[in-house]
């Protein structure tokens, strides 16, 4: 939580990835997700020049500039 300025979800993954591909949110994680509830919205996301990749059993999508930063702190592997 305190890497991040303030957590949004729509309830629905697919939704939540498409604003990412819009741009009107930075970045998305979220984990136990089965992989029809996030696919459709990655490729979007994927489509619109951003990176989608599964992770555990979810999903981190952002930006280009962007994603390498959020894995990290997904992960816990920030400097």
């Amino acid at each position: 939580m305190p890497a991040v300025r303030d957590i949004r979800s729509s309830g629905s993954a697919a939704l939540d990835l498409c604003w990412v591909a819009a741009g009107r949110c930075d970045a998305y994680y979220e984990d136990r997700l089965a992989l029809w509830g996030w696919a459709a919205g990655a490729l979007i996301v994927c489509e619109a020049s951003g990176t989608a990749l599964p992770f555990a059993d979810g999903v981190v999508a952002a930006g280009p500039a962007l994603y390498s930063a959020v894995r990290a702190v997904v992960t816990g592997d920030r400097p």
